[in-house]
C-alpha cells in the first residue's frame, strides 16, 4: 500500500504495509525529509521551530485527527492512497494544524517524493 504525505506544496508517496505502526511511517518522512543530516529544512516551514527528531513531526488525518503513533496503518483506518498531513511541533510542545496548499492538478509535482518504508 501507498499512503501520500502532505505539506503545504509537498507530498511524498510512502510504501508502507498495512502492519506498519504510525510512528514507522512518520519516521521514515522524517528520514527522506532529513537524509543530509540537517537538522532543519526549508520545506517544512517558517524557521520558528527547529526539528531535531522524529519526535518534532507528527502525521494527522486529512479530517485533522492527530494519529496513535503506536497504533497500526490499518488500526487507525488508513487505506492505500490515504491522505495524511504532515505536521511539525511548536515551541510550546502542541502540534500545528494542518496547512496543505491544494493545486488543480494535484496527481503530480516537481515537489514530490517517493520514500519506501
Amino acid at each position: 500500500m501507498y499512503v501520500k504525505v502532505k505539506r503545504r506544496r509537498l507530498t511524498l508517496f510512502v510504501r508502507a504495509q498495512p502492519s506498519d505502526s504510525v510512528n514507522t511511517v512518520r519516521d521514515s518522512v522524517y528520514s527522506s525529509l532529513f537524509s543530509q543530516g540537517s537538522s532543519t529544512d526549508t520545506s517544512l516551514g517558517d524557521g520558528d521551530v527547529r526539528v531535531c527528531g522524529p519526535e518534532d513531526i507528527a502525521l494527522m488525518t486529512a479530517e485533522e485527527t492527530m494519529l496513535d503513533g503506536t497504533k497500526s496503518l490499518v488500526d487507525s483506518n488508513i487505506e492505500n492512497g490515504s491522505v495524511l498531513c504532515l505536521v511539525r511541533k511548536k515551541t510550546d510542545g502542541t502540534f500545528e494544524p494542518p496547512c496543505v496548499t491544494s493545486t488543480d492538478d494535484d496527481q503530480t509535482g516537481d515537489d514530490e517524493q517517493v520514500e519506501d518504508s
